[in-house]
């Protein structure tokens, strides 16, 4: 194969890696630097706790579809039973979905967990000062879960798993959820090791 044949193929893998790495993604709209994490004390094995306020975005015009939300490195026996989004309530002065002892089907209030999941805002240019209709176009993120035995159960973030642009892709949105049965120690998700015991 001569030099500019080979050159040629190597500049199409160039032009494709690009096009790829350009793909829309799906972003949370946050300080990129923070972690948030929610611990929820007292709670009964097997009962559902929702939670939300968190919220999402695209990096260019599309649509991200969410297929499914799993807890990133978990520990203990929580899981994700249900998850919805809705257009961002707060841009209108209605509060977010903070933590609440019930499902999110029954929740309800835009979270529809039986319908397909998809954001379809464009991040703000600055996600610290989003302009009004900047955050109107934001989604927010609900989320159900519950654990399943043992007295703690959780994990530092949660993984997004997508479909954009015909493209499967995950996001690790930096957002921590502790469960127990008594009261959560201060620093649960600090003093998670790896041997999955908190």
């Amino acid at each position: 194969m001569n030099r500019a044949l080979l050159t040629l193929i190597a500049l199409v893998a160039a032009a494709a890696a690009g096009c790829s790495d350009n793909a829309p993604r799906l972003l949370f709209a946050a300080d990129p630097s923070i972690s948030v994490a929610l611990s929820q004390s007292n709670i009964t094995v097997g009962a559902p706790l929702s939670f939300g306020a968190i919220m999402l975005c695209v990096s260019a015009p599309s649509s991200a579809t969410i297929q499914k939300v799993s807890i990133h490195d978990p520990h203990g026996a929580m899981q994700v039973d249900a998850f919805a989004v809705r257009p961002n309530p707060m841009a209108s002065g209605h509060e977010g979905l903070g933590a609440l002892n019930i499902g999110l089907a029954a929740y309800g209030t835009g979270f529809a967990p039986a319908e397909p999941q998809s954001v379809r805002g464009v991040c703000p240019k600055d996600l610290l000062a989003p302009t009004g209709e900047e955050a109107a176009a934001l989604s927010e993120l609900g989320v159900e879960v519950h654990l399943g035995s043992g007295v703690t159960g959780g994990g530092r973030a949660l993984d997004l798993t997508y479909t954009a642009d015909g493209s499967v892709r995950m996001v690790t949105i930096p957002f921590g959820i502790w469960l127990c049965v008594a009261t959560c120690p201060p620093d649960i998700g600090a003093s998670a090791g790896s041997s999955g015991q908190p």
